[in-house]
């Protein structure tokens, strides 16, 4: 495997810096660097120039690529570095992997450190220069650490017409996407951005599910009017709610960006028919019926909830 140096950060892991007539890949390559690149941006270590050069391999970008030139175009290409729009650090990654497919693909504990925006830059860059196999990882990258990057998931998904990523990642975003006051953060702008006009008016809608079951949750049926005009109060009814609401934020915004985070099933089962919560009722009719209406709502809340690509939650179940 090869030799992963001390400079360039890269999200807990660190890429070394070879000159030009180095390969990404270190003195373990033995293939001559026979082109070079020059990145349009990039993070340099103190003291580095940016741009930066990048060594490659003209023959191993023909074999592995179906984006770069062929080798009898590139001509002249070590005196007159190659001009490409991507940083360095997502030069050197991609060409780094390229030399992994013989090994299988790009060694995983590799990409499960590269950081969320460096890994969605090389997907981009290996669609771009047709590194189809580069392609297919990181989106195994990607899709493994959805829970971890879901804005980032989201917006590639949306972008690739990935509807199963997306599916994953649109209600993991409910908690990334707003602050305390629900607006949407600078981050989450910034990769939104991004995201296609129709896929935004889509998230939105399909958030109004999750808003709607959070306030079909906290807001039980109202008690039965006695015959004194009063609401029926046999006092089991407080300690029952409060157990049933057990453990859920009290808001509806924050209880939305929690079931999509949790699960909606994983949330609700068990709250409204577990015979413990059950037995807690005794044998008060009304409060019993005042239960079963409360569960009926929320159920039927879930019945109209939808996927982001509009499949039913409730098949799920």
């Amino acid at each position: 495997m090869a030799d992963f140096g001390t400079t360039g950060p890269l999200g807990g892991w660190s890429l070394t810096v070879h000159g030009p007539r180095i390969c990404p890949l270190g003195p373990r390559c033995d293939l001559p660097v026979d082109v070079i690149f020059k990145s349009e941006k990039s993070w340099a270590p103190p003291g580095e120039r940016d741009p930066q050069l990048i060594g490659a391999h003209k023959a191993l970008l023909a074999e592995q690529s179906e984006g770069f030139p062929s080798p009898e175009d590139i001509t002249n290409s070590l005196h007159e570095p190659v001009p490409l729009t991507e940083d360095a650090t997502t030069l050197r990654l991609l060409f780094l992997f390229m030399h992994s497919k013989e090994l299988g693909g790009p060694p995983v504990e590799i990409l499960q450190k590269i950081g969320p925006a460096d890994l969605i830059k090389l997907s981009k860059a290996a669609e771009k220069y047709m590194v189809h196999y580069i392609v297919g990882f990181c989106r195994l990258a990607i899709l493994a650490r959805v829970k971890f990057m879901p804005i980032e998931a989201f917006a590639y998904a949306t972008t690739h017409g990935d509807s199963d990523l997306a599916d994953l990642a649109a209600p993991l975003t409910f908690g990334e996407m707003g602050n305390q006051n629900f607006s949407m953060t600078r981050k989450a702008g910034a990769v939104f951005r991004e995201v296609p006009d129709d896929s935004i008016l889509r998230w939105f809608h399909f958030r109004e599910g999750y808003i709607h079951l959070a306030e079909t949750i906290l807001t039980p049926p109202d008690a039965h009017i006695n015959s004194r005009k009063r609401p029926h109060d046999c006092g089991v009814w407080t300690p029952y709610a409060r157990v049933v609401l057990d453990g859920l934020p009290t808001k509806t915004m924050p209880l939305a960006a929690h079931l999509g985070k949790t699960g909606v099933k994983e949330l609700v089962q068990g709250r409204w028919d577990s015979r413990q919560h059950q037995e807690m009722l005794g044998n008060c009719r009304l409060c019993r019926k005042r239960a079963d209406e409360w569960e009926d709502s929320v159920r039927q809340a879930m019945g109209l909830m939808y996927t982001f690509s509009e499949k039913s939650i409730t098949r799920r179940f």
